[in-house]
């Protein structure tokens, strides 16, 4: 009888999504056969249940009708979620006061029937900007800040430039965004780091016409190998990918990382870190 019912519960659930009504189970409950008795609705753990039998029928209603509901969405969500998943910000924190709740996790929408062509265009993207940087690079974003129809839609862009005989994009991660990198111009050397414990390096030079993917999150960076200026464009899965240049937030942080917390990282001496620091403007 238990297996009868599991099987209904289920059945409901595939049904109930499929036709987007969520609570048919419940206000039209299937009848069983007499030599089972008929189900009711019941609500068990919260959550509203069409059962009959022992306890331990109801149980097994539960947690596998729970699992599959889980599964099901996970695997709808998976088909639908072509945006941004979560944060498209480092953190969102909650305002007490929604008076003073001025801010959301991204833009604010404008109405779409004010939306014009500008909204959607970013103009000279091909312009080969001037590298002041001591790196040797410039990166032109072109994600929501300079492309306000990108809002919500989960995708961005980049060109970046890179000075010859060594210009670097050093290494660096994107919090929110996994990156697909072309060469147009040029030959790089690229890769990333895999996470602890392996910390694997996986690098490859490229050549123009080449394609590379940096994983969310991992550490990674380019540097021009060749006589020539390169040239790369690179798209990334959210509207407002974000970059932590490793650099700047270990030795340039504001307020600096105390020295003898960075010394015993490194495992250096202090001089060396005071000097690593000096690089970066002092903050207060």
């Amino acid at each position: 009888m238990a297996t009868a019912l599991i099987l209904i519960v289920l059945l409901c659930f595939v049904v109930d999504g499929i036709i987007g009504d969520h609570h048919c189970c419940t206000k039209n409950p299937p009848a069983l056969n007499s030599s089972s008795g008929y189900g009711h609705v019941e609500e068990i753990g919260g959550l509203k249940a069409y059962v009959s039998g022992s306890l331990d029928s109801k149980l097994g209603i539960l947690l596998v009708s729970d699992f599959f509901a889980a599964v099901f969405l996970a695997s709808v969500s998976s088909i639908v979620n072509a945006n941004d998943p979560g944060s498209v910000q480092d953190f969102c924190v909650a305002a007490r006061n929604p008076n003073s709740a001025v801010f959301v996790n991204g833009q604010f929408c404008k109405d779409p029937k004010l939306a014009v062509a500008e909204d959607f265009f970013l103009a000279a993207f091909n312009k080969r900007g001037v590298i002041t940087s001591p790196q040797g690079s410039l990166v032109k974003p072109a994600n929501v800040a300079q492309i306000p129809g990108l809002n919500t839609l989960g995708i961005s862009m980049v060109r970046i430039d890179y000075a010859p005989f060594g210009g670097m994009n050093p290494p660096h991660t994107h919090p929110r965004a996994t990156e697909i990198l072309v060469v147009l111009e040029g030959t790089l050397d690229v890769g990333f780091v895999t996470s602890n414990p392996e910390n694997k390096l996986i690098a490859k030079t490229l050549q123009k016409g080449d394609v590379f993917v940096f994983p969310i999150g991992l550490i990674h960076a380019q540097v021009n190998v060749g006589k020539t200026p390169a040239v790369a464009i690179a798209a990334l899965s959210s509207q407002n990918p974000g970059v932590i240049t490793i650099a700047n937030a270990v030795f340039g942080s504001k307020p600096f990382i105390p020295t003898d917390i960075l010394a015993k990282a490194f495992q250096v001496d202090n001089n060396i870190i005071d000097h690593l620091q000096a690089q970066f403007p002092k903050q207060a």
